[in-house]
């Protein structure tokens, strides 16, 4: 869902080239990327992953890179089932800041996405 998204806004915004296009989309599906702009953005993945035993030396939760990023894209997959594709492209235009300017305005997409992952866990 994620690469979908980025190649969407990489093909039909920009004059890119084609490597330089795909120079694009490489980094912002990095997982080091993702992991970093959830950390960020306060999305409390790490608190909510049920996870085996990934605890660092000193007992806390230590989720690796990619859980978090996969768990990321698990989640966006599910706004996109829930809410559709206009949801899903605003949240990675917030997150992935794919352009320049404010944070979206209105329902705040980050709070939005806590939210459904949080009650996701209550059913």
């Amino acid at each position: 869902m994620l690469e979908l998204l980025v190649c969407e806004h990489v093909y039909s915004r920009t004059s890119l080239s084609e490597g330089k296009m795909t120079d694009f989309k490489q980094k912002k599906v990095d997982n080091g990327l993702i992991s970093d702009m959830v950390l960020k953005h306060g999305m409390d993945i790490d608190g909510t992953l049920r996870v085996g035993n990934v605890q660092n030396k000193d007992g806390v939760k230590d989720v690796q890179v990619k859980m978090r990023a996969d768990s990321f894209e698990a989640l966006l997959a599910a706004v996109y089932l829930t809410r559709g594709l206009d949801e899903a492209r605003r949240i990675v235009y917030e997150v992935e800041r794919l352009e320049e300017g404010p944070p979206v305005q209105g329902m705040g997409v980050i709070d939005e996405v806590q939210r459904y992952q949080k009650s996701s866990w209550n059913h």
